[in-house]
C-alpha cells in the first residue's frame, strides 16, 4: 500500500504540496506497493553544496527507523514557475523510486537502460514515471514544459 504524509507543508507551501498530491497519484498508480513517502520542509534544503545555493531546493531521503521515503524542500522553493516546482518534484520523485526499486529493477519494469549515475538516473526515472522530460534552466534548476537542456550539466555531477 502507497501512503503520504504531508504534515505543515500545505499550509507553508501549497504550490509544492500540490506538485506533490500530482506526482503522488502516478506513483501510486504506477507502484501500489511502493510504501510511504513524505513530504517535509526543510530550509537546509535550499543551502549551498557545492553548486551554488541559487539552484539548491531540495532533498529525497532512503527511509529511517520508520520505513518512509522523504522529500524535502526549502520554503524558497514556493516562489518558483510551476515549471521548476514540477521538474525538481518529479527528480526527487525519482530519486524514492530509484532507493525503493534499485537501478536493474527499473531497467526491467522500463524496458530501457538507465544512466549509472545517481542524478541522472533520477531524471531519467521522473521523466519515465511522470512523462514529462525535466530538462535544466538557464539556472540549471530542473524544470519541465520549459526550455533548456535535456541532459543533466556535467559540473553538477552524474
Amino acid at each position: 500500500m502507497v501512503r503520504a504524509t504531508i504534515a505543515v507543508v500545505s499550509k507553508r507551501l501549497p504550490r509544492v504540496c500540490d506538485a506533490f498530491r500530482r506526482h503522488f497519484d502516478r506513483l501510486q498508480a504506477l507502484f501500489p506497493d511502493f510504501g510511504t513517502i513524505e513530504l517535509h520542509i526543510d530550509d537546509a534544503a535550499g543551502v549551498d553544496n557545492g553548486a551554488g545555493a541559487e539552484r539548491q531546493f531540495g532533498y529525497c531521503r532512503e527511509p529511517d527507523g520508520k520505513g518512509a521515503y522523504k522529500i524535502a524542500f526549502a520554503s524558497k522553493t514556493e516562489r518558483l514557475a510551476q515549471s521548476n516546482i514540477d521538474g525538481l518534484m518529479a527528480h526527487e520523485f525519482g530519486h524514492a523510486i530509484d532507493f525503493r526499486y534499485g537501478r536493474r529493477a527499473l531497467e526491467e519494469i522500463f524496458g530501457r537502460h538507465l544512466p549509472a549515475g545517481i542524478e541522472r538516473r533520477a531524471d531519467a526515472i521522473g521523466s519515465e514515471v511522470f512523462g514529462e522530460r525535466i530538462r535544466y534552466d538557464k539556472r540549471l534548476v530542473q524544470c519541465v514544459h520549459c526550455h533548456g537542456s535535456v541532459t543533466r550539466p556535467r559540473r553538477l555531477g552524474p
